[in-house]
């Protein structure tokens, strides 16, 4: 049997060709966005009526939102959900929250925070509410401005999403917020700084919702951090975080683009050549 000669141009082509091929087996962090109002007469919108918001579970999240939601919550794979109902799950920094899976903690500097149900009589939330689904008038979330949520879990997640009430009703468009993905001590590639769209195109109804989602395919994340932060005049734009799921990724088996194709068969090509036979 003739030996394999491996030809020295070929190199480069093969390992263009490998770096491509493991390239297109990940994927950045894709986000997942929608917001919407309330109707203007809402209870959700009347932040200048104490005890009057939240009451009789009359806030809800709109049906595009909820769809949204859904839609993304269908390529989750085995996903858990907080939605901070039991008592045990509204302590932040005990491992209470997904059922023992993670810990929740507010960061040095970030204000208001707390859990908070409705309705609370003489009391308003100021646009915040629940929206947890049937949770009607008695369920709880968790609100806080001015800094920082880390959600730290035992185990590494590729899918993390929430809905997030009353953002954006501040003056100027209220404060921004983002979101960033860790593994360990590093930063997912990709997965910092993510813009919570909403202020992009600033809210200006109390009693707004967003949802937020992301899912970073190949690029497992264990930490999460929720970030609020002053943007001009809207210093205390208060936030609700409610309905946080966390899962994996159902995504179908890469498919090499046509130029790795290409270039991976070249390569093998010339790695395969046999030396011609002397007559």
């Amino acid at each position: 049997m003739l030996p394999f000669r491996i030809h020295a141009a070929a190199i480069p082509l093969f390992l263009a060709g490998a770096a491509l091929a493991a390239a297109s087996a990940t994927a950045a962090p894709i986000v997942t966005f929608a917001q919407g109002l309330p109707n203007t007469t809402h209870p959700c919108a009347l932040e200048s009526a104490p005890g009057q918001n939240n009451q009789q579970g009359l806030c809800q999240v709109p049906t595009a939102v909820s769809q949204t939601r859904a839609t993304w919550l269908s390529n989750v794979v085995a996903p858990s959900f907080e939605e901070f109902e039991s008592a045990a799950s509204r302590q932040l920094g005990t491992a209470v929250q997904f059922g023992g899976k993670a810990t929740m903690t507010l960061d040095s500097g970030a204000s208001g925070s707390g859990f908070y149900s409705n309705p609370l009589v003489g009391t308003t939330f100021l646009g915040r509410f629940n929206t947890t689904n049937g949770g009607g008038s008695t369920g709880w979330w968790f609100e806080f401005a001015n800094g920082s949520v880390t959600i730290r879990f035992q185990s590494s997640i590729e899918a993390f999403g929430f809905y997030l009430t009353d953002p954006g009703d501040e003056s100027g468009g209220g404060a921004a917020a983002s979101v960033s993905l860790f593994n360990g001590q590093a930063a997912v590639s990709g997965g910092s700084n993510l813009a919570v769209a909403g202020n992009q195109a600033p809210l200006t109804a109390n009693g707004s919702v967003l949802f937020f989602g992301v899912t970073s395919d190949g690029n497992p994340f264990d930490r999460v951090t929720l970030t609020v932060s002053p943007s001009g005049t809207g210093s205390n734009d208060f936030v609700g975080l409610d309905s946080l799921i966390v899962g994996n990724v159902n995504a179908a088996t890469p498919v090499p683009t046509p130029g790795t194709l290409a270039l991976v068969s070249l390569a093998l090509l010339g790695l395969l050549r046999r030396p011609h036979a002397k007559r």
